[in-house]
């Protein structure tokens, strides 16, 4: 259900976005992230994410951009073993674009992401206890926060952007709880990027 309610609130965007008067253009994204954690969690390694977004002109300099992708990462940590987390999130985006120049611009706004995969390992020499999880069991599935970042047109429709999501939640349903062999708090979450882009 929660994922239903997520794809008719992005139809949604999509619909409000494309009914505007002024032609709308899609952007196709791939790049790499980086995950940060609050928490004890510190080894992470850089991932992928894959996005696709509408750009909608709302003034000769400042548009509006909707965007929905998908995020894959790993981190580690060494305690009493070696301690694995892999996490999979679909973000919403809406940020407003700002045109400093004709090449380089500055983007800023909201950001929703759902947690559609959560994985811990605990690994002992040759031995590995694996748990998957639904979100909800002890995280919450939804994030949120702001978001912010950078972007540079190098060569015709082709760019390249940085951004940054602060996520502001609490993930962890019952922090402190450490009677499953993995359950290490997450506590909150951000999300560095850098993505090519490109323009349909």
């Amino acid at each position: 259900m929660k994922k239903l309610s997520l794809l008719t609130l992005v139809l949604l965007i999509c619909n409000v976005a494309l009914a505007q008067d002024k032609n709308p253009s899609f952007i196709v994204k791939s790049g790499v992230n980086l995950p940060m954690y609050s928490s004890d969690w510190k080894g992470a390694f850089v991932g992928y994410q894959v996005g696709l977004a509408v750009d909608v002109p709302l003034t000769s300099k400042l548009s509006f951009q909707p965007e929905i992708d998908y995020f894959r990462s790993k981190s580690e940590w060494q305690l009493d073993a070696l301690h694995k987390l892999t996490i999979s999130t679909w973000n919403i985006p809406l940020v407003f674009n700002y045109k400093i120049t004709e090449k380089l611009g500055v983007f800023a706004g909201p950001q929703v992401s759902y947690i559609a995969h959560f994985t811990r390992s605990r690994v002992i020499g040759d031995w590995v206890q694996s748990e998957t999880t639904k979100p909800d069991r002890y995280l919450y599935e939804f994030n949120y926060g702001p978001t912010a970042g950078i972007s540079y047109n190098f060569y015709k429709k082709f760019s390249i952007e940085a951004k940054y999501f602060m996520g502001m939640r609490e993930l962890d349903i019952n922090p402190g709880f450490f009677n499953q062999f993995t359950n290490l708090n997450v506590q909150k979450m951000s999300i560095a990027n850098v993505s090519l882009t490109y323009k349909l």
